[in-house]
Protein backbone atom coordinates (compact mmCIF):
# COMPACT_ATOMS: atom_id res chain seq x y z
CA UNK A 1 0.00 0.00 0.00
CA UNK A 2 1.02 3.52 -0.69
CA UNK A 3 0.98 5.92 2.20
CA UNK A 4 -0.76 8.63 0.09
CA UNK A 5 -3.89 6.54 -0.64
CA UNK A 6 -5.06 6.53 2.98
CA UNK A 7 -5.65 10.32 3.02
CA UNK A 8 -8.41 10.13 0.38
CA UNK A 9 -10.76 8.15 2.59
CA UNK A 10 -11.13 10.84 5.35
CA UNK A 11 -11.69 13.58 2.75
CA UNK A 12 -14.45 11.62 1.01
CA UNK A 13 -16.05 10.81 4.36
CA UNK A 14 -16.02 14.45 5.52
CA UNK A 15 -17.45 15.61 2.15
CA UNK A 16 -20.30 13.09 2.34
CA UNK A 17 -21.04 14.03 5.94
CA UNK A 18 -21.17 17.76 5.12
CA UNK A 19 -23.45 17.08 2.10
CA UNK A 20 -25.85 15.02 4.19
CA UNK A 21 -25.99 17.68 6.94
CA UNK A 22 -26.67 20.45 4.42
CA UNK A 23 -29.46 18.45 2.73
CA UNK A 24 -31.07 17.69 6.08
CA UNK A 25 -30.87 21.35 7.09
CA UNK A 26 -32.50 22.51 3.84
CA UNK A 27 -35.26 19.88 4.10
CA UNK A 28 -35.98 20.70 7.75
CA UNK A 29 -35.99 24.44 6.99
CA UNK A 30 -38.45 23.93 4.16
CA UNK A 31 -40.78 21.89 6.34
CA UNK A 32 -40.67 24.21 9.36
CA UNK A 33 -40.97 27.41 7.33
CA UNK A 34 -43.68 26.01 5.07
CA UNK A 35 -41.71 26.59 1.92
CA UNK A 36 -42.93 24.48 -0.95
CA UNK A 37 -45.84 23.03 1.03
CA UNK A 38 -49.08 23.97 -0.70
CA UNK A 39 -52.50 22.50 -0.06
CA UNK A 40 -54.09 21.15 -3.21
CA UNK A 41 -57.73 21.68 -4.02
CA UNK A 42 -59.79 18.48 -3.99
CA UNK A 43 -60.77 16.96 -7.32
CA UNK A 44 -64.53 17.34 -7.65
CA UNK A 45 -66.78 16.99 -10.70
CA UNK A 46 -69.79 19.30 -10.45
CA UNK A 47 -72.62 20.50 -12.63
CA UNK A 48 -74.41 23.80 -12.25
CA UNK A 49 -77.96 24.78 -13.12
CA UNK A 50 -80.11 27.83 -12.58
CA UNK A 51 -83.66 27.68 -11.27
CA UNK A 52 -86.09 30.56 -11.53
CA UNK A 53 -89.51 30.65 -9.92
CA UNK A 54 -92.09 33.18 -11.09
CA UNK A 55 -95.12 34.38 -9.18
CA UNK A 56 -98.32 35.76 -10.69
CA UNK A 57 -97.01 39.33 -10.60
CA UNK A 58 -93.84 38.47 -12.51
CA UNK A 59 -91.54 38.55 -9.50
CA UNK A 60 -88.72 36.07 -9.76
CA UNK A 61 -86.70 34.03 -7.29
CA UNK A 62 -83.37 32.78 -8.68
CA UNK A 63 -81.31 29.90 -7.34
CA UNK A 64 -77.96 28.46 -8.41
CA UNK A 65 -77.89 24.68 -7.99
CA UNK A 66 -74.51 22.95 -7.71
CA UNK A 67 -74.66 19.17 -8.10
CA UNK A 68 -71.82 16.88 -6.99
CA UNK A 69 -71.32 14.28 -9.69
CA UNK A 70 -68.03 12.59 -8.73
CA UNK A 71 -64.81 13.02 -6.83
CA UNK A 72 -63.90 14.01 -3.30
CA UNK A 73 -66.52 14.93 -0.73
CA UNK A 74 -66.12 18.56 0.29
CA UNK A 75 -67.63 20.16 3.37
CA UNK A 76 -69.95 23.02 2.41
CA UNK A 77 -68.08 25.23 4.91
CA UNK A 78 -64.97 24.79 2.72
CA UNK A 79 -66.69 26.08 -0.42
CA UNK A 80 -66.88 29.68 -1.56
CA UNK A 81 -69.09 30.44 -4.54
CA UNK A 82 -68.81 33.49 -6.78
CA UNK A 83 -71.52 34.35 -9.32
CA UNK A 84 -70.65 36.97 -11.93
CA UNK A 85 -73.01 38.41 -14.55
CA UNK A 86 -72.12 41.59 -16.40
CA UNK A 87 -70.94 44.12 -13.81
CA UNK A 88 -72.66 42.28 -10.96
CA UNK A 89 -70.70 39.95 -8.70
CA UNK A 90 -72.05 37.98 -5.75
CA UNK A 91 -69.68 36.27 -3.33
CA UNK A 92 -71.14 33.56 -1.11
CA UNK A 93 -74.86 34.03 -1.71
CA UNK A 94 -77.08 32.56 1.01
CA UNK A 95 -77.09 28.77 1.07
CA UNK A 96 -80.68 27.58 1.11
CA UNK A 97 -80.04 23.84 1.44
CA UNK A 98 -77.85 20.90 0.62
CA UNK A 99 -74.50 19.23 1.09
CA UNK A 100 -71.72 18.51 -1.41
CA UNK A 101 -71.22 14.75 -1.31
CA UNK A 102 -71.77 12.08 -3.95
CA UNK A 103 -75.08 12.75 -5.67
CA UNK A 104 -75.91 15.74 -3.47
CA UNK A 105 -76.82 19.28 -4.44
CA UNK A 106 -76.22 22.73 -2.96
CA UNK A 107 -78.87 25.41 -3.51
CA UNK A 108 -77.85 29.09 -3.34
CA UNK A 109 -80.27 32.03 -3.41
CA UNK A 110 -79.08 34.66 -5.91
CA UNK A 111 -82.39 36.58 -6.00
CA UNK A 112 -80.74 39.60 -4.40
CA UNK A 113 -78.80 40.25 -7.59
CA UNK A 114 -81.50 39.39 -10.15
CA UNK A 115 -79.43 37.99 -12.96
CA UNK A 116 -82.20 39.01 -15.37
CA UNK A 117 -81.59 42.69 -14.57
CA UNK A 118 -77.86 42.58 -15.35
CA UNK A 119 -78.32 42.70 -19.12
CA UNK A 120 -75.62 40.06 -19.47
CA UNK A 121 -75.89 37.15 -21.88
CA UNK A 122 -74.32 34.74 -19.37
CA UNK A 123 -73.52 34.24 -15.71
CA UNK A 124 -70.33 32.52 -14.58
CA UNK A 125 -70.47 30.41 -11.43
CA UNK A 126 -67.07 29.67 -9.87
CA UNK A 127 -66.57 27.37 -6.88
CA UNK A 128 -63.48 27.81 -4.73
CA UNK A 129 -61.99 25.48 -2.12
CA UNK A 130 -61.60 27.86 0.84
CA UNK A 131 -58.62 26.22 2.62
CA UNK A 132 -56.47 26.17 -0.53
CA UNK A 133 -58.10 29.26 -2.13
CA UNK A 134 -58.10 27.43 -5.47
CA UNK A 135 -60.96 27.04 -7.92
CA UNK A 136 -62.72 23.68 -7.94
CA UNK A 137 -65.04 24.31 -10.88
CA UNK A 138 -66.34 27.00 -13.19
CA UNK A 139 -69.64 26.84 -15.08
CA UNK A 140 -71.39 29.16 -17.51
CA UNK A 141 -75.16 29.74 -17.42
CA UNK A 142 -76.75 31.37 -20.47
CA UNK A 143 -79.22 34.20 -19.96
CA UNK A 144 -81.89 34.70 -22.62
CA UNK A 145 -84.49 37.45 -22.80
CA UNK A 146 -88.04 36.73 -23.96
CA UNK A 147 -90.69 39.33 -23.08
CA UNK A 148 -93.51 36.82 -23.55
CA UNK A 149 -92.06 34.16 -21.21
CA UNK A 150 -94.22 33.51 -18.13
CA UNK A 151 -92.42 30.58 -16.51
CA UNK A 152 -94.17 27.70 -18.21
CA UNK A 153 -96.89 25.51 -16.76
CA UNK A 154 -95.37 25.25 -13.29
CA UNK A 155 -94.03 28.83 -13.14
CA UNK A 156 -90.48 27.47 -13.03
CA UNK A 157 -87.46 27.44 -15.26
CA UNK A 158 -84.62 25.05 -14.45
CA UNK A 159 -81.56 24.18 -16.51
CA UNK A 160 -78.37 25.67 -17.90
CA UNK A 161 -80.26 28.60 -19.44
CA UNK A 162 -82.11 31.30 -17.51
CA UNK A 163 -85.04 32.74 -19.50
CA UNK A 164 -85.96 36.24 -18.43
CA UNK A 165 -89.15 38.05 -19.39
Amino acid sequence: MHPDSRAVSPVVGVTLLVTIVVLLAVTAGGIFLGIGVEEAAPQVATDTEIEAQYDTEGAIAEYVLVAHEAGATVSREEIRIVVTAGDERVVDPPLVSGTLGAGDELRYDVSGVSLCDTGADAAVVTLYHEPSNKPIAEHRIRIEYDASYTGGDDNRNRGTTLVCS
